[in-house]
């Protein structure tokens, strides 16, 4: 399958959904497929939490800061690259680009794993 399709893009999205599942997910694979015109890119790391799926691609957001009710404070102990700003850049590009990206995830014990799902127009 050959998808035609802003190269800068993709690549953006690419290093940021992978920075994340290496810098979040604590997982010991991520694997990358195609389907059709989407992508998927699967972790079997820890999951995220379903309270936190819905503000994922919002900037800024961490499971870190969910109780300081949207406030951009961090931890001091959190390094500033991990500030929240690489899903919101991903869903960013994904408008610009009229991609769409969801995202699919359990934590249960034993099948804990992340699926981002990338559909390319």
């Amino acid at each position: 399958e050959v998808l035609v399709v802003n190269r800068y893009a993709m690549q953006m999205i690419m290093r940021n959904l992978i920075r994340n599942t290496i810098e979040h997910a604590a997982a010991t694979t991520l694997t990358v497929y195609s389907s059709g015109n989407r992508l998927y890119f699967e972790d079997n790391g820890k999951g995220i939490p379903q309270a936190d799926l819905p503000r994922i691609f919002e900037r800024y957001y961490s499971s870190h800061t969910r109780d300081t009710q949207g406030s951009a404070q961090l931890p001091s102990n959190v390094p500033f690259k991990r500030r929240g700003l690489g899903l919101a850049i991903v869903q960013h590009i994904c408008e610009l680009e009229h991609w769409r990206i969801e995202v699919e995830s359990s934590t249960q014990p034993g099948a804990s794993m992340t699926r981002f799902i990338l559909q390319v127009a």
